[in-house]
């Protein structure tokens, strides 16, 4: 049968083709864009946007990166996709692209959950081993793994956590779909002021672009699903100009102003795909959705005990607080010069086994009316603390972590 748009059929055509497996070109584009992301990262430090970055810390990245994207490639071949990338995007991280055809919808958020959860599972065990061995370097590791794993699990697009939101909630409905991306821009630019991350904002501008295309794209997956349209799949996954004829002319229509062939091509194929795979049943979703949500637990917990490893242990935390509770009347908004006379206070002297080099910390807790006080005072304090020290806030307490060298500036 020959196709009633030629141009957007070959073009179709040419993205389902089966690229041969080359572990040359594969290993070209992870090095080259490897060598991308570690110069984008020095402009980063250039400009300050990255203070204390040094090569260690970027060795660090770069293997808790590929170990996420490692997750997902394993997942995505297990899965049956083709045409399989790993590479390395300047200032923004890592990813793995390839094409799915008609891979079912279960599979799709075990490729989405399978970076991410690794990388939490192996923090928390890293997390636990530091601790019990009081291992800086170790805990360090476990702290980046954890937050970066846990920031991508946050429900936004395009985080791989959107991604499971969108694939068990919000894809059953064109609205749901064009709400959950408003939501989406709205979230990144948040993040973006929160993290005093200006890539945020070009990933929400992106995002925004592209809604019109996906709401498009969406309801005619909709109105195809209200008219019971069926995929033939037993031909296989590469699609006929049957098939394709009847979906091509809703795209084009829904583009008045013209599309261009090879756009036009990918939302075919995108609905194809989508047509083929039903929404999954509440049951599952709730299972995926519980190992979501309880994944991103556990990256939360976890981070907080890793951050109090890495300056002084869960001893000195309990020391320091218990010490703490004696002043919970000095717990007044004031500034910071007079608030830490207010403050309980505990030394932290490394044990023998310790390198000798480590420098002895001053822990001390202050106790504020209530979180947001205790938020405003570390602010205060962030511009006047010395080098080396810490400012963690614990609901409505202060941690605040001195080299000895320097306690008597605060004293």
């Amino acid at each position: 049968m020959t196709s009633q748009h030629p141009d957007i059929m070959a073009e179709i055509t040419k993205q389902q083709a089966t690229k041969p497996s080359r572990w040359g070109s594969f290993i070209l584009i992870l090095v080259v864009s490897l060598v991308l992301f570690i110069g984008s990262m020095g402009i980063m430090q250039h400009d300050g946007a990255t203070s204390g970055f040094d090569w260690m810390s970027l060795t660090l990245l770069v293997a808790v990166l590929l170990f996420h994207e490692a997750g997902h490639y394993v997942a995505m071949r297990w899965s049956g996709y083709q045409n399989l990338k790993m590479f390395f995007i300047p200032f923004l991280g890592a990813a793995v692209s390839g094409h799915s055809y008609q891979v079912a919808g279960w599979k799709k958020t075990v490729v989405s959950l399978a970076g991410p959860l690794p990388g939490i599972f192996l923090g928390c065990v890293l997390t636990v081993v530091g601790l019990l061995i009081n291992q800086p370097e170790l805990l360090k590791a476990a702290l980046l793994l954890l937050v970066l794993n846990g920031l991508n699990l946050l429900p936004i697009l395009p985080f791989d956590g959107g991604w499971v939101a969108h694939q068990l909630l919000f894809s059953r409905h064109p609205s749901l779909d064009l709400i959950f991306r408003i939501i989406a821009v709205a979230g990144l630019l948040g993040l973006s002021i929160l993290m005093h991350a200006k890539v945020m904002m070009f990933v929400a501008i992106f995002v925004a672009i592209g809604i019109p295309l996906a709401f498009r794209q969406a309801r005619i997956t909709a109105d195809l699903r209200r008219a019971d349209h069926r995929i033939a799949l037993d031909a296989g996954p590469l699609l006929t100009p049957e098939v394709a004829d009847p979906i091509i002319a809703r795209v084009v229509a829904a583009h008045p102003k013209g599309i261009p062939p090879r756009l036009a091509a990918q939302h075919t194929i995108a609905i194809v795909d989508a047509l083929s795979v039903q929404p999954q049943g509440w049951g599952i979703s709730c299972v995926f959705l519980g190992l979501h949500a309880g994944s991103l637990l556990l990256a939360v917990i976890f981070s907080v005990l890793a951050g109090v490893g890495m300056h002084g242990g869960i001893p000195t935390l309990r020391k320091a607080f218990t010490n703490g509770l004696h002043h919970r009347g000095a717990g007044q908004i004031q500034p910071a010069s007079e608030t830490l006379h207010r403050v309980a206070s505990t030394t932290v002297t490394p044990e023998p086994a310790l390198p000798s080099e480590q420098i002895p910390l001053r822990v001390l807790v202050a106790t504020c009316t209530q979180h947001a006080a205790a938020v405003s005072l570390a602010r205060e304090l962030k511009s006047a603390l010395p080098a080396g020290s810490t400012c963690l806030v614990f609901g409505d307490s202060l941690l605040v972590s001195l080299p000895i060298a320097d306690q008597q500036t605060f004293e």
